[in-house]
């Protein structure tokens, strides 16, 4: 589900609430000023549109906060989470952590065919939100929750003043499947932004005041579903992310001990820290990097023989070097006769560096299919079959008849040539 620096909560960090990952929308850090004037700032959430004229709004504007956000309006498209389903019911300051969806509590109000003018009190409803009777404590960060469009839900970082200078809308998240958010799951402070919990960040995240550096945190999985143009550093700490989309302009890409890179997409330069795990495509696929540095390890999925479909594939454009790394092969389904070499990692530039721990040239990796599948630290990956020796410069996995498979064809072969003799 997004495109800035991203502080991923740890321990006792916000959670995004849901059974499966969703989609979510985050926009950027923007610190958007609002003024303490009565035409206030008319923002438009879906395009990030806005502007400070009463007199010709931006369009489709969603919110209208004003004097500093001491008060608030907003249009039929956007409700906010409030106390109660009036229109004047006070809009409430939601704790981080705190879910919203189906079973918050919005105002019923809507706006009568002939409408109202925009930013009229009728059109939304003006509430104050600081100072006395009110929940936001002026000049501090808090949080409004809200429904948009009447099916997405989500959240608003904003620092309201009363009717002073400062007041701020910081960033805004939405989930577009209709499964609630929680509060604060998504946050960019300074130039880190982090993810945590499961979902899919479905917007690009871009530089914010310098270069964005990408954290993953917690246990659960983030996809990246849309390409980035990030600059900074891409780190997993913890849990899965999967990029399945092109973040190549990420200076480095890095994977902790205990957390897990996938997907079918491209990153700039990619190290597999000890400890750490590369799991190629989405069960199973090709994932593209530039330099690739290998110190953890590489689960390959192997289902079937067909090129580039059928398994798990690391395709380079730099150099190579797997110098204490690690390789496990997960072997199913069924396997044909003229296919006989896998491209575990494909590398049309520079000779490989360094060789699995575990796996020196040769070596068997796994038996599977009537076959002892090797190593070769020097394939080509033009060839379909394993001819002779191998002197490119790519990892592959080749085919060799188990011993005993070849032994079970010999005697075969002379208990016929018995029977042809009788």
């Amino acid at each position: 589900m997004k495109a800035k620096t991203l502080i991923v909560l740890a321990s006792g960090a916000p959670w995004l609430v849901v059974s499966a990952p969703a989609d979510i929308i985050y926009k950027n850090l923007q610190d958007i000023a609002i003024p303490t004037t009565f035409d206030g700032l008319y923002l438009n959430l879906e395009t990030g549109a806005w502007n400070t004229n009463m007199a010709a709004p931006a369009a489709g504007w969603d919110i209208n906060p004003y004097y500093g956000g001491k008060f608030f309006a907003n249009s039929p498209d956007f409700q906010p989470v409030r106390s109660g389903t009036g229109s004047s019911s006070a809009i409430l300051n939601l704790a981080a952590g705190t879910s919203v969806g189906s079973g918050s509590v919005f105002s019923t109000f809507v706006q009568g065919a002939s409408g109202e003018t925009p930013g009229a009190p009728g059109y939304g409803y003006s509430q104050m939100l600081t100072g006395s009777g009110g929940n936001f404590t002026a000049g501090q960060e808090g949080y409004v929750g809200f429904r948009l469009n009447g099916t997405s839900y989500g959240s608003m970082r904003v620092v309201l003043t009363n009717n002073a200078g400062g007041a701020l809308i910081k960033d805004w998240t939405y989930d577009t499947s209709g499964a609630p958010v929680t509060v604060g799951a998504i946050q960019q402070v300074g130039r880190d932004m982090v993810l945590s919990s499961d979902f899919t960040l479905a917007s690009a995240l871009t530089d914010s005041g310098g270069a964005t550096n990408l954290v993953k945190n917690g246990s659960g999985t983030n996809v990246l579903s849309v390409n980035s143009s990030y600059t900074g550093t891409t780190t997993v700490n913890a849990g899965k992310l999967v990029v399945n989309a092109n973040i190549s302009t990420s200076s480095l890409t890095t994977v902790a001990s205990g957390a897990t890179i996938g997907g079918s997409g491209t990153t700039g330069a990619l190290t597999i820290l000890a400890g750490g795990n590369i799991a190629p495509g989405n069960s199973p696929g090709i994932f593209n990097t530039g330099d690739y540095t290998q110190s953890g390890l590489y689960t390959a999925e192997i289902n079937g023989l067909t090129a580039g479909t059928q398994h798990d594939q690391i395709n380079v454009t730099g150099t190579v070097n797997i110098t204490g790394g690690s390789l496990t092969a997960l072997f199913s389904g069924a396997y044909a006769l003229n296919n006989m070499i896998f491209i575990l990692l494909n590398d049309g530039v520079d000779a490989i560096t360094g060789t699995y721990a575990d796996y020196s040239q040769g070596a068997v990796v796994a038996s599977y299919g009537g076959f002892d599948w090797a190593i070769s630290y020097n394939a080509d990956s033009v060839a379909n079959t394993f001819t002779g020796t191998p002197n490119g410069n790519d990892i592959a996995l080749i085919a060799i008849p188990e011993p005993r498979a070849a032994l079970l064809g010999g005697l075969g072969m002379l208990m016929l040539l018995r029977r042809r003799r009788g």
